[in-house]
């Protein structure tokens, strides 16, 4: 028999006795904010909403943390709990569980891959014929001290097979940073035209393209993926499918194909064998002869990363989705990670987003084709933290090119210690897990 005086029930919520009421005011006092489920969703919101300050940054955020609550409400999947893309590489084995491989097989097996096939032993044209033909197109970041993009421009320059691509970030105070590499790169693009008789080699990503990088988002990403874009002439058919919608003529006079999309060779593009990815504090340790005799010593198609070839499989808790807005990254809610052995089809790697790459990888990268399997995980790699060090390698890993794996980026990168440990005040933006000690950390500057 119900007691018509209970009282409060249970110790998670202070509920007053619901049986009294109606099933709608029932939810109702359960969602109220001073007694039931919402309090706690709005603490959480209003936490989230701290490091948001404008309308549209708050906006993103509750409609990101709303298809999660609604998912629960409705009975529906989370975001991308139902992700599949099926796994194109064959020439890698898949070994998920590094404690016990098969006999026979070795973790330095496994890592220190390598792609240099005997030159006999392969179709002609699998290597350059002359090293002093390769051409090398550098992309760089950068967000401050110009002149130090610009010595690290003189430093690798090769008269005539070498090109440049300059991503400033899109914020305000890398202004003047961005202004005054235009005004470098027009001054070098003009001397190479009119005294060497060469072509434009340096060229800067458009201010109203550039983008507001922030640590650990996936604007990191990006950026590069811009820069690609301008390193193969996309800016320009960006800006002309919007004057034009004659498919046709563009394909007659642009160098596109029959439904107005360019080509890797179309006359704007850059023409490169190798695509360098760099940051704007990097300085080379060998000479331009040493970088270049060592690149064309493996096969024109090779692509030369750092992946961890052991597949990530992180605690659901320190595996977040986050979005980003107001210049910061925002931790929404866990993100479901992508493994074959759950059923996604793939698996993600953890790498370098410092890369030396083919042409047709970097193509593939900067256009990707509709339905692959770049134009369906860039989706999901917007929502992870770090995104840089889980994108370029997953989709080499998981596509075809993966036969073109070397896996060394002849890079030397040091770390600084994790910002949890830092000895005075933290840098926020690094810590921005549930845990406030779970914190992240930077490579640091060397300097003599």
């Amino acid at each position: 028999e119900e007691d018509e005086d209970e009282e409060e029930i249970g110790t998670y919520l202070p509920l007053p006795n619901l049986s009294k009421l109606t099933p709608e005011e029932a939810a109702t006092t359960v969602l109220s904010t001073t007694h039931g489920i919402s309090m706690n969703l709005q603490q959480r919101l209003a936490k989230m909403f701290q490091k948001a300050k404008s309308h549209s940054c708050r906006a993103k955020i509750a409609e990101h943390f709303a298809l999660f609550v609604n998912g629960l409400a409705e009975e529906t999947k989370f975001p991308f709990e139902d992700f599949y893309y099926p796994n194109t590489c064959t020439a890698i084995p898949r070994y998920g569980d590094w404690e016990n491989l098969p006999e026979g097989v070795t973790v330095n097996q496994i890592q220190y891959r390598e792609y240099q096939p005997d030159k006999d032993e392969v179709p002609e044209g699998t290597y350059i014929d002359n090293v002093e033909d390769l051409k090398i197109c550098y992309v760089i970041l950068t967000h401050d001290a110009p002149e130090a993009t610009i010595r690290l421009i003189t430093s690798l320059y090769v008269e005539k097979v070498t090109n440049f691509v300059i991503h400033v970030d899109g914020k305000e105070k890398s202004g003047a940073t961005h202004d005054r590499l235009v005004e470098y790169a027009k001054e070098m693009n003009e001397y190479a035209i009119s005294a060497e008789g060469g072509e434009e080699y340096i060229r800067i990503v458009p201010r109203k393209k550039s983008v507001r990088v922030n640590w650990g988002g996936f604007t990191m990403v990006k950026a590069t993926l811009v820069a690609l874009n301008t390193a193969f002439g996309l800016d320009h058919y960006n800006d002309l499918r919007k004057q034009t919608k004659n498919v046709t003529k563009l394909a007659e006079e642009e160098g596109t194909d029959a439904k107005g999309r360019p080509l890797h060779d179309n006359p704007h593009a850059f023409k490169f064998h190798k695509l360098i990815h760099l940051a704007s504090t990097t300085y080379p340790l060998a000479s331009n002869t040493e970088i270049r005799n060592t690149i064309a010593s493996h096969p024109l198609d090779a692509n030369f990363l750092h992946i961890i070839l052991r597949p990530q499989n992180p605690t659901p808790s320190v595996w977040n989705y986050f979005v980003e807005c107001d210049d910061a990254v925002h931790r929404i809610y866990r993100l479901p990670i992508l493994n074959y052995e759950r059923g996604n089809g793939v698996d993600i790697y953890t790498s370098s987003q410092w890369f030396i790459i083919s042409r047709d990888f970097a193509w593939y990268l900067a256009d990707p084709p509709k339905e692959s399997f770049v134009d369906y995980y860039l989706e999901y790699i917007e929502h992870v933290v770090v995104a840089d060090e889980s994108f370029f390698g997953t989709v080499l890993r998981n596509t075809h090119f993966c036969a073109t794996l070397h896996n060394d980026n002849f890079l030397h990168l040091q770390f600084d210690r994790w910002e949890n440990e830092a000895a005075g005040q933290r840098d926020e933006r690094k810590c921005i897990m549930k845990n406030p000690d779970h914190c992240g950390r930077s490579p640091t500057t060397m300097t003599l």
